[in-house]
């Protein structure tokens, strides 16, 4: 069958945020003592930042709750993601334009949504998506399917006919726990990760464009 609409995630597919996030991490956990290290955090990338700070938390002894570590850590981030250039990852444009002029497309994140808001306006993608849904609209982030639903919902199409760009095994996760044909690009903080949910792999985001492009309605 034929897509009618696309999904994307934001941060690692469009946006190189992960280094601000790694050092968003690694600012919190200073004060408590712990020194993150990038192979540490390639583990973490992409998971639901309430689930990475529970889990360090309680895999490491810290002494904070996982609330007020979490909000140090989105402070920090809010921080860097005002003061820093938010980077367009290659082909980001090229590729909401192509596929935005072929069908809907929308886009489901993690990130809060003053956060994707930010992120969305520095990097002047906003006008592109008909829809947008982050971990704000939802009760569960990702590996969840919950922004996955909601964005299909929203454009009207069932998930069956949509499709998703995805780097993470989690976001991957997601979109196929919604039931969405996914196509992953692994990037940096991501390519040691495990991608066999994913119906296609794809070296470039310009790569998994031409696929779904292969596959749109006529």
């Amino acid at each position: 069958m034929p897509i009618q609409a696309v999904v994307f995630d934001l941060d690692g597919v469009l946006i190189d945020t992960e280094g601000l996030q790694y050092q968003a991490w690694s600012t919190a956990l200073a004060p408590l003592g712990v020194d993150l290290s990038r192979d540490d955090y390639l583990k973490m990338a992409g998971r639901q930042g309430d689930v990475i700070a529970q889990e360090l938390v309680e895999s490491l002894g810290l002494a904070t709750t996982a609330t007020a570590f979490l909000q140090h850590k989105t402070a920090e981030l809010d921080r860097l993601l005002h003061s820093m250039p938010i980077q367009l990852l290659p082909g980001a444009v090229e590729a909401v334009t192509d596929l935005g002029r072929r069908m809907p497309i929308a886009l489901a994140t993690g990130g809060s949504e003053s956060e994707t808001r930010l992120k969305l306006d520095k990097a002047g993608l906003a006008v592109y998506f008909r829809v947008v849904v982050t971990r704000s609209d939802v009760t569960r982030g990702k590996p969840h399917p919950d922004v996955y639903l909601l964005a299909t919902e929203r454009l009207a199409v069932v998930p069956q006919d949509c499709a998703a760009i995805e780097d993470t095994e989690y976001g991957v996760a997601a979109a196929k726990a919604a039931g969405i044909l996914c196509v992953a690009v692994p990037g940096e903080y991501s390519k040691r990760q495990d991608f066999a949910k994913a119906d296609r792999v794809a070296p470039t985001l310009q790569d998994a464009v031409r696929i779904l492009g292969s596959m749109t309605a006529s």
